[in-house]
């Protein structure tokens, strides 16, 4: 179980800090402490003990609460399913019928969100107070002996609607013992998280590996953060390894200032590609290689950068204790104990699964002759031109490299005759590049069944909070003007 992982830790590394919201700090400890308060408020609470058979929902922000809380549900065997703070109400309420939560508990007032959706609440207000004290940790009765569920959570919904993944305990800790290991994480270390735990970016890459090390975690209380800031952060604590989104990366860039970085070792960009010139701009700056990692929410990361190699714009190698192969369509399948244990609605399962229990990603993928892996496309996104596949990461990139062009959408239209016309969506600070320039500059870079037939100028793209292009939302906004 998880609680004896991290027992085993507490007992290497008492002292070590574990956790910093950036006004205080919590050793490991402390920690365990906290996690053993959240321990008897749930065997204490009537409330919890009679929902504990059924899915409980937790709505906490990045906190040292959110990480006890979670640690004292894998005591109990309490199946949880995690909610942002931020999100709107009518959201967490519309996630709680889907999931069957009739119980949620958060450290914030959540009364309103309750009384709407007819949920019964639970608010744990000052339950972290105690001190170490070896002799009475966990001396309590787990609400449940066993629960292959323990975590639902939903993902990034970029291209389509969003999935509750069933996420075993036994997944989680295979999760972050095979990153862990991939990139040389150890108690040394000092990680930067300026992501919610909510997502699979945040508690696979960061929360969980971390803490499970021996490390240190930064996850400072503002999540408003600009590229500023986090230079700050990643400069005053001394952090050694981050990772987080592209975007957070080009923020990063647009600073002017100078910033002592030198104790930095490991950039990770994962959620969303990352782009040529942003990792060119940050290396010339920061002077250290971005390196991109790849997984999703059914399987955590799938593909990382061994810590001391630089793999280029790949994602990687597969990592240890995952199988990997490639059907017919290029696809790639895995299989491992890291796997996610259903979708929380069973039509979601349709043809993911193979009778051989390989999950299909559904990303098309190239391997090289060293074991790395460049991600070509989804499946879903390819375009067919009159028989030929047209994948629009291609055709994205092409456009993007044309000057005072930022952003790229393209994706196929069906037509009359049942064939994919190729449209772009762009974004542009030219006013007067028109579709032509566009069309002409691509016409020397591409054969002519790439070449989009409408190409549309917009101010924005919708993306997830992730800052994921929801692709479905475009795709499905121009075809409503047909």
């Amino acid at each position: 179980m998880m609680i004896d992982d991290l027992i085993s830790i507490v007992n290497k590394y008492p002292e070590n800090i574990a956790y910093d919201n950036g006004d205080k700090k919590y050793s490991y400890s402390g920690l365990l402490s906290g996690v053993n308060d959240y321990v008897k408020f749930m065997s204490d609470n009537k409330l919890i003990n009679k929902y504990r058979n059924e899915r409980i929902g937790l709505i906490y922000n990045n906190s040292i609460d959110f990480v006890c809380v979670m640690l004292a549900a894998a005591y109990h065997n309490i199946s949880i399913c995690v909610f942002e703070e931020k999100l709107p109400s009518k959201e967490i309420i519309k996630s709680c019928n889907i999931s069957a939560v009739k119980l949620i508990m958060s450290c914030a007032d959540i009364s309103a969100i309750g009384e709407e959706g007819k949920l019964t609440v639970v608010i744990a207000k000052n339950v972290i107070k105690s001190s170490y004290n070896e002799s009475s940790i966990f001396d309590f009765k787990r609400l449940n002996e066993k629960n292959d569920e323990y975590i639902t959570q939903f993902s990034s919904g970029s291209t389509g609607m969003p999935k509750g993944v069933l996420v075993s305990q036994k997944s989680i800790q295979e999760r972050y013992r095979k990153f862990s290991a991939s990139i040389g994480l150890n108690e040394k270390d000092s990680i930067l998280c300026v992501l919610t735990f909510t997502h699979a970016h945040g508690s696979d890459v960061l929360l969980w590996p971390s803490i499970f090390s021996g490390a240190k975690l930064v996850a400072p209380q503002d999540m408003h953060l600009t590229g500023r800031k986090i230079l700050k952060y990643l400069e005053s604590k001394e952090i050694t390894v981050f990772s987080s989104l592209p975007l957070h990366y080009d923020l990063m860039n647009e600073v002017s200032s100078v910033y002592n970085l030198q104790n930095l070792r490991l950039c990770i960009s994962a959620s969303a590609p990352l782009r040529d010139l942003t990792r060119n701009e940050f290396y010339k700056k920061c002077k250290i290689n971005i390196k991109q990692a790849y997984g999703n929410t059914e399987f955590g990361v799938i593909a990382a950068c061994p810590s001391k190699s630089d793999c280029g714009m790949s994602v990687g190698k597969i990592i240890q204790g995952i199988d990997w192969m490639l059907n017919d369509e290029g696809e790639l399948l895995v299989k491992g104990e890291a796997a996610y244990s259903s979708y929380l609605l069973s039509n979601d399962n349709v043809k993911k699964y193979n009778k051989d229990k390989w999950f299909n990603t559904h990303d098309v993928v190239d391997v090289d002759k060293h074991g790395l892996i460049n991600i070509i496309d989804r499946t879903s996104s390819f375009i067919n031109v009159s028989g030929n596949k047209v994948s629009p990461s291609e055709i994205e990139e092409e456009i993007k490299k044309i000057n005072s062009i930022n952003e790229a959408c393209v994706f196929g239209c069906i037509q009359d005759d049942r064939d994919e016309a190729v449209i772009a969506y762009v974004i542009t600070d030219d006013s007067k590049l028109s579709s032509d320039d566009i069309k002409i500059n691509l016409s020397e870079k591409l054969p002519n069944y790439k070449i989009p037939t409408q190409i549309e100028f917009v101010k924005s793209f919708p993306v997830s909070n992730l800052g994921k292009l929801l692709r479905t939302e475009i795709k499905e906004s121009h075809n409503k003007t047909l």
